[in-house]
């Protein structure tokens, strides 16, 4: 079930300067008596922080920091373009002033990619990965042709009116509970969705997954039409200690639409309780899940 905005557990925002710009910054605290080790989350691209807040918020029983990209929600755009490696050192900077040192993480979709990059970096000290509607960027396993050429801009936030139009041809699956999805979207800028674009142009996860360490649970719906969960088969290839789940009837957007489903399953591995797995493939049901190797 959606729920309105003013239902949301408010993050505590800030402003924090990382590689000489300033980024904005949201956190979750956690609501449990004893609080987990703090997530980091990488959103997708073009995503400001309230976007995916629906999603974050249930994530209760641990700290939750984010930050808007450049360019994206509140924080303003680089003057030129940057690689991954450099968003991961920011966010590296920006857990170093918030005083945290040892972090799982996450990320979505573009975000995902970011999230490989960090825990690259920062091996030491990133204990469990979650990677969700991603891809390992080349070698890429692409969606349809028309989703990718749509996503090269930025076109869809011109107008939360006809934001609708474009979920179900860009993300596939169910649409279901994104009721509150455009009155939370800020649209980017230009030169801030174009650096997102050129920052994954030639990158590649492919050497670098083999060389982290941390448990990996990969995430990737069944009819997502913009990175086909054969995507999350080569990250479970390339990772050291990895499991694999695809979600049944969801598309891209699943960490929305599935949110029970998707929650459970990541509260789960990061708590390191146990998950049960359907063999039917029903909505929302993982339906199909690899071993660790």
């Amino acid at each position: 079930m959606s729920e309105p905005l003013e239902n949301l557990r408010a993050p505590r925002f800030s402003q924090h300067m990382a590689q000489g710009h300033s980024f904005r910054v949201a956190q979750w605290p956690a609501v449990r008596g004893q609080r987990a080790r703090p997530l980091l989350f990488f959103s997708g691209i073009g995503a400001n922080i309230e976007l995916l807040a629906p999603f974050l918020e249930e994530m209760r029983g641990r700290d939750v920091i984010t930050f808007d990209m450049p360019g994206v929600g509140g924080t303003p755009p680089f003057s030129r373009p940057y690689r991954l490696s450099t968003m991961a050192k920011a966010a590296r900077e920006i857990l170093t002033d918030l005083g945290i040192a040892d972090v799982d993480v996450m990320g979505v979709s573009w975000g995902g990619m970011l999230a490989q990059e960090f825990a690259y970096r920062g091996r030491q000290s990133v204990k469990n990965l979650v990677l969700a509607a991603t891809s390992a960027g080349m070698p890429m396993i692409p969606g349809d042709p028309s989703t990718l050429v749509k996503m090269l801009g930025s076109h869809r936030y011109a107008d939360a009116l006809s934001i609708d139009a474009y979920l179900q041809t860009l993300y596939g699956g169910s649409n279901r509970d994104l009721g509150t999805y455009a009155a939370r979207m800020q649209a980017p800028t230009s030169i801030g969705y174009w650096h997102q674009v050129m920052a994954i142009i030639g990158w590649t996860s492919v050497r670098k997954l083999t060389r982290v360490r941390a448990p990996t649970l990969i995430l990737m719906g069944a009819d997502d039409r913009l990175l086909p969960p054969s995507n999350g088969q080569i990250l479970k290839f390339l990772s050291r200690n990895a499991r694999l789940e695809v979600l049944a009837g969801a598309g891209h957007l699943f960490v929305l639409t599935h949110r029970d489903a998707a929650v459970k399953m990541i509260e789960g591995f990061l708590d390191r309780s146990s998950v049960t797995v359907s063999a039917r493939a029903t909505p929302g049901t993982p339906i199909h899940a690899g071993a660790a190797h």
